[in-house]
């Protein structure tokens, strides 16, 4: 009876040892989240040989039923609450509940199957945060051994580690996506008030933030010029370098992560009225500065480690989408203007001479020319070399640039 009784365990111990070495095949070869459980399941299940396995994950405060082997499936998605049932206190007391007789378990809840007599539930930890909870059941009493508790503990640690180089694999793939999305979409923008709202919009729909915005540098201040918050929030709201999360900033170059905003002294109020806490990044290229990405959260301590990573990624692509907008912005200067004295060039005349004949005649109103000439320019030139004559153009173009009314033109459409 002995050597019957050894057999029987070495035979178990091999069963043990044979599903450690399949789950660990397949944690390094599965990168999808229920592929993965699904496995496991089924594997511990027919290796070991148990009536059913199952597994729930943490969500919202509750264990959500993800994985099940021996049940039937339209009990995926059910939910407990911790604390409730075998599984519910595992979760809570993240500790190994093995109830050896469930007849005699004031708090077990009948999983449906028939002829259930013991339940053992394992918490799936790691790096000590609770990702799930492990769960076996079967027709026999007592039918886990303390043998059984040690490779099942081993079994969970495993699945800890799987569960979170997916969380962790999904989430890059997530954010190189996300960023390459963003890259697409603003590296086509050559109109700073598109691509500013592209920006906030984008971050705001794939990022989920409270409260995004792009301040951009004019004079000594720093100007609001596109949020998230629709028309709650109010553009040209100013900032000065060095002050306020922004301000200090822009000023350093450097992030500024304030978790809890009403332990900082420099913090100030923003649109968001919930905000707890801010996070500025400088919006840099060839370290020049060209704006700060301003993002807040209505939670503490919001912003991780992660979270700047990705946005000093993409602010390095906001400020090149800037300077390509700025360089737009020169080349249609230059296209108009004349690159010596500064004012509007032929082709810029024409067209705007059509405009204005247009506008005339819709409106019945009279239009007028003024042509001016220098005298003796000519002589200038002749007697003093170009480069002297050039600087009297610059000079008569500074007189007129001076002595006329900056209007906006109108627009035919």
């Amino acid at each position: 009876m002995a050597s019957e009784a050894n057999s029987q365990e070495l035979k178990k111990k091999i069963q043990q040892m044979k599903l450690l070495h399949q789950i660990g095949l397949k944690i390094v070869s599965v990168f999808d989240l229920n592929e993965l459980l699904s496995s496991v399941v089924n594997l511990t299940r027919e290796i070991l040989g148990y009536d059913d396995c199952a597994i729930f994950l943490v969500q919202n405060r509750k264990l959500v039923l993800k994985a099940l082997a021996g049940f039937p499936n339209k009990v995926l998605g059910k939910e407990i609450p911790f604390g409730k049932g075998v599984v519910g206190r595992c979760a809570e007391k993240r500790e190994i509940i093995n109830i050896g007789d469930v007849s005699k378990c004031s708090f077990y809840i009948p999983s449906g199957l028939e002829n259930i007599k013991s339940e053992i539930a394992l918490p799936i930890v790691f790096s000590n945060k609770l990702l799930g909870v492990l769960t076996i059941e079967s027709s026999k009493k007592n039918a886990f051994t303390k043998d059984d508790e040690e490779t099942l503990d081993i079994l969970c640690s495993q699945i800890g580690v799987a569960i979170q180089n997916i969380n962790v694999t999904q989430s890059k793939i997530k954010e190189m996506e996300f960023l390459h999305q963003i890259g697409l979409k603003i590296v086509s923008k050559v109109e700073l008030d598109e691509l500013l709202s592209c920006v906030v919009n984008l971050i705001k729909d794939k990022l989920g933030y409270s409260f995004t915005g792009i301040f951009l540098p004019v004079g000594k201040k720093l100007v609001l010029k596109a949020h998230s918050m629709g028309e709650e929030a109010h553009l040209g709201f100013e900032i000065k370098f060095g002050e306020g999360v922004v301000g200090k900033s822009a000023e350093s170059k450097e992030v500024i992560n304030v978790g809890d905003i009403s332990k900082c002294d420099f913090y100030i109020p923003s649109e968001l009225k919930d905000a707890k806490s801010a996070l500025a990044i400088p919006i840099l290229h060839e370290n020049r500065l060209f704006g700060v990405l301003a993002v807040e959260s209505s939670e503490k301590n919001a912003f991780k480690k992660d979270d700047i990573k990705l946005l000093k990624i993409l602010c390095s692509q906001i400020g090149i989408a800037l300077r390509n907008v700025e360089m737009h912005e020169e080349l249609q200067k230059l296209a108009i203007t004349d690159s010596l004295t500064g004012l509007y060039n032929y082709r810029f005349f024409r067209n705007r001479l059509e405009q204005e004949i247009t506008r005339a005649k819709r409106y019945g109103r009279p239009l007028s020319l003024i042509f001016i000439d220098i005298d003796d320019f000519k002589f200038i030139n002749d007697n003093f070399g170009h480069l002297k004559g050039d600087e009297v153009l610059i000079a008569i173009a500074r007189l007129i640039l001076d002595n006329i009314r900056k209007v906006d033109s109108v627009s035919l459409s």
